[in-house]
């Protein structure tokens, strides 16, 4: 049977699934295919119930420090979604469908076989050769004009502070491919929702 039409993993469920997940910390069963319905109902679930001891920790003035906790592909409505969560919230930001099958595999750790480098390691790469380091990666503001999230990478150099402007999705991986904190204006904010 194709991949493409195979039922829901929801018990009883025999509709066609239409949204895969990752929850990277759920070692129970981190992938789900799921319909619509049971995958709107597991990501609100999961953002509910994630236990308060994966917080990534301290925040920092007003941005609050976040982990991946989620991500979410959804083959009906063509979106692909990374779930930045904290004890307190949770952002949902879109990226693109090559941007996620990256954080995918980073998230897995698996190795993705690519012909060149993707550009989170290049960027890491070229922090090397430059002799910068990162401190951290920043969630800052979101653009209501354009409807996209604005994201920065604090650097160092020299001992002089420097910021550089890119894309969410790229600060995600490069933040997870250096191990570097990933920090979200509290404002971006969303409540978590409620675990009944």
């Amino acid at each position: 049977m194709s991949i493409w039409r195979q039922p829901c993993q929801a018990k009883w469920c025999y509709r066609l699934w239409t949204m895969a997940t990752l929850a990277p910390f759920d070692h129970g069963s981190p992938e789900r295919r799921l319909c619509d319905a049971h995958g709107q109902a597991f990501i609100t679930s999961y953002l509910a119930n994630r236990p308060a001891n994966l917080d990534a920790g301290e925040n920092e003035g007003d941005y609050a420090l976040c982990s991946v906790a989620l991500l979410s592909f959804d083959r009906k409505k063509g979106l692909q979604n990374v779930y930045l969560w904290q004890a307190r919230g949770f952002l949902a930001i879109d990226i693109g469908y090559c941007e996620a099958a990256i954080l995918y595999h980073q998230l897995k750790g698996t190795f993705l076989s690519l012909s060149r480098p993707p550009t989170h390691v290049t960027m890491a790469s070229l922090l090397g050769v430059l002799s910068t380091s990162l401190s951290d990666v920043r969630i800052e503001r979101f653009d209501e004009e354009g409807r996209f999230y604005n994201a920065s990478l604090r650097l160092r150099q020299a001992e002089k502070p420097k910021v550089l402007d890119v894309r969410p999705s790229d600060a995600i991986s490069l933040a997870l491919c250096a191990q570097k904190p990933i920090r979200v204006a509290k404002s971006l904010l969303h409540p978590l929702p409620s675990g009944e």
